[in-house]
């Protein structure tokens, strides 16, 4: 898959994500994780399991293969630039 193919599926998730979610709950309820290793994919896994909404970004992709079981919105970012933590919802 390239990597507009990616962005596309990313977009796409965020889209039906802020559909899905009332604009009034709190914000804090959404909770970004940047590299899935011990800590990370931990933390993640933790706030998924506690009902938070959890964005994950590896540029491992088997890494975030296994934290989709905790959460739909795990993306592979090999360029973490703010452009690419943008368009997978991380701001």
């Amino acid at each position: 898959m390239n990597n507009r193919n990616l962005k596309n599926i990313a977009n796409e998730q965020i889209a039906r994500y802020y559909k899905n979610h009332n604009k009034k709950q709190d914000s804090s309820a959404l909770f970004g994780v940047i590299g899935l290793g011990r800590f990370g994919s931990a933390l993640a896994r933790t706030l998924a399991e506690a009902g938070k909404e959890v964005i994950a970004v590896d540029c491992d992709e088997q890494k975030v293969k296994a934290i989709r079981k905790y959460t739909d919105y795990a993306f592979v970012v090999d360029d973490l630039s703010e452009e690419a933590l943008t368009e997978v919802g991380i701001q």
